[in-house]
């Protein structure tokens, strides 16, 4: 049998599966959070805004750890038979919140509801889209069948919460905004939701896992970065999450405040229309139109990376709190290449290599990007703008709100641009799929409507999205980002910082996935 994410999971549960109890302290946890839920029903959204709440009140079948890799959740091991047959063993012993013994029969019905949620995303739904079966070997053993190789249903189902059956088909998305339908298996229980307000929730006595140290988890809806700040200098929350850089500096000097930062998984990159006859605003340096598309070349790609100082753009705008980035993922995530080098800083190659593609005297273009998306987003591209000028090009930066600028971006608009992508699964594919392979719907690839072809790089993206063995996936996504990277695909500039500040007395571990989780926050 070929081995799969069975082996990974196996390995984690000796010193996950323990049912570990922690002391539990009488007081309440004030959170001051950037974000506030959309919805209740884990099944009407996936945003990452969201998905952090449910979290605390409902659990998948995997776990992810901070750094976003597989643990055991109600599910203790996923066993690959074959290509297409999974088989899960759920956890023995849990009980939803409302006292009633999780099963088999809960996990079936939690994943045929995908589908049937009114205002459904859709994204939900395609994490179950390849499962075309469903069987119940017994109360704890159930068996998905696939309609091809899925080497991920390990972790499309770590995405998944799972709702007790006993809330019936008929169960309305308001019914879990009033707490009617919000019965989970999660280590804490909701006690309130005020829309735009607040989220109160109580510790799960009975939950299967490490219990939280507080009596009641209080998040209350801070928006504005300034007054989340405020509030914890003020001692009006015990915690914040979202720290903007510049202040993440200050308070790491105030005695009586902790800060706690790590890499995200979230890389900030530059991307180039390279496949239309004429870059989008785009001409020679006085004006004129081009013969040819110089984002075509390769050349010309390698030299603007080479003209920009990450290190300077991470000292100056990012005040050292974003790690540089050599590919499309963090160290650590499945499909990581350790032998990509950093990107290096070189103008005057650069300028030798704008030469030898036929653009000695540059090239004006635009570099477009969003002014309230990413940490520092406009400020990061004012600077590469200025590098890119001492290489010989005129640069245009235009930067516009979020709601315009990524409508802009799917229409093509721009020669250049800036986006991110926020990892949640761990692994590389979804960002070659859907960052480096050419659009293409049957195959999955394409979904941010990029203009970069290449049929080699599609040909090793959708074998290794097909490939269930593990080690074998793993050289053919590292593979796929050495060659993106060889042929500049697109520019990774930085990962962002999870930043989060508490009160002294209190430390907090940050999730790559830039949830907030209050399980990850522990009494000193």
């Amino acid at each position: 049998m070929k081995k799969s994410s069975g082996r990974l999971l196996a390995a984690a549960l000796a010193s996950f599966s323990t049912f570990a109890t922690t002391f539990a302290f009488a007081e309440t946890l004030t959170i001051g959070s950037s974000v506030t839920p959309s919805a209740l029903d884990p099944q009407l959204s996936l945003l990452t805004s969201d998905v952090g709440y449910y979290r605390h009140i409902f659990d998948p079948l995997f776990k992810v750890d901070t750094q976003l890799q597989l643990q055991p959740g109600l599910a203790t091991e996923a066993k690959a038979l074959d290509d297409t047959t999974w088989e899960i063993k759920l956890r023995s012993g849990v009980k939803f919140h409302d006292g009633s013994e999780f099963d088999a029969d809960d996990v079936v019905f939690s994943l045929k509801r995908l589908g049937t949620v009114p205002g459904n995303d859709g994204l939900a739904a395609q994490y179950v889209s390849p499962i075309k079966d469903i069987s119940v070997i017994d109360a704890h053993t159930l068996r998905l069948t696939t309609d091809g190789p899925t080497p991920d249903i390990p972790k499309r189902l770590a995405q998944i919460s799972i709702l007790s059956a006993g809330i019936g088909d008929s169960v309305t998305s308001e019914d879990f905004n009033t707490g009617k339908a919000a019965v989970g298996t999660g280590p804490f229980k909701l006690v309130e939701w005020r829309r735009g307000d607040q989220l109160v929730l109580a510790r799960n006595d009975a939950y299967w896992g490490e219990k939280s140290q507080f009596d009641r988890v209080v998040f209350k809806a801070m928006t504005n970065p300034a007054t989340r700040v405020a509030a914890l200098e003020a001692g009006d929350v015990d915690m914040i999450d979202n720290v903007p850089p510049i202040d993440a500096k200050r308070l790491m000097q105030r005695q009586d405040l902790n800060v706690a930062q790590a890499p995200s998984g979230r890389v900030v990159f530059l991307q180039f229309d390279s496949v239309s006859p004429q870059a989008p605003l785009t001409t020679s340096a006085d004006g004129k139109p081009l013969e040819a598309n110089p984002f075509a070349d390769n050349r010309v790609r390698k030299a603007l990376s080479l003209a920009v100082n990450r290190d300077l753009i991470i000292e100056r705008v990012m005040d050292g709190l974003a790690v540089k980035a050599n590919q499309g993922i963090p160290k650590g995530f499945e499909g990581y290449a350790t032998e990509i080098e950093a990107p290096r800083y070189d103008a005057e190659a650069a300028k030798a290599l704008l030469a030898e593609a036929g653009y000695p005297d540059g090239f004006a273009t635009t570099l477009a990007c969003p002014n309230d998306r990413y940490v520092n987003d406009a400020a990061i591209c004012q600077a590469i703008g200025q590098m890119w000028t001492r290489i010989g090009l005129k640069v245009a930066v235009d930067t516009s709100p979020k709601a315009v600028y990524f409508n802009k971006v799917y229409a093509g608009t721009f020669g250049a641009h800036m986006l991110a992508w926020g990892n949640t699964a761990g692994d590389s594919i979804s960002f070659l799929k859907s960052i480096v392979g050419s659009p293409d719907k049957a195959h999955g690839r394409g979904s941010q409507n990029q203009k970069y072809l290449n049929a080699k790089l599609d040909v090793q993206i959708d074998k290794a999205a097909l490939t269930i063995d593990d080690a074998q996936r793993a050289k053919l996504l590292q593979q796929a980002m050495v060659d993106a990277i060889q042929d500049n695909a697109f520019l990774p500039l930085h990962a962002t910082a999870v930043i989060a500040a508490t009160r002294k007395g209190l430390t907090y571990t940050p999730q790559a996935d830039e949830t907030t989780m209050a399980t990850f926050l522990r009494k000193q």
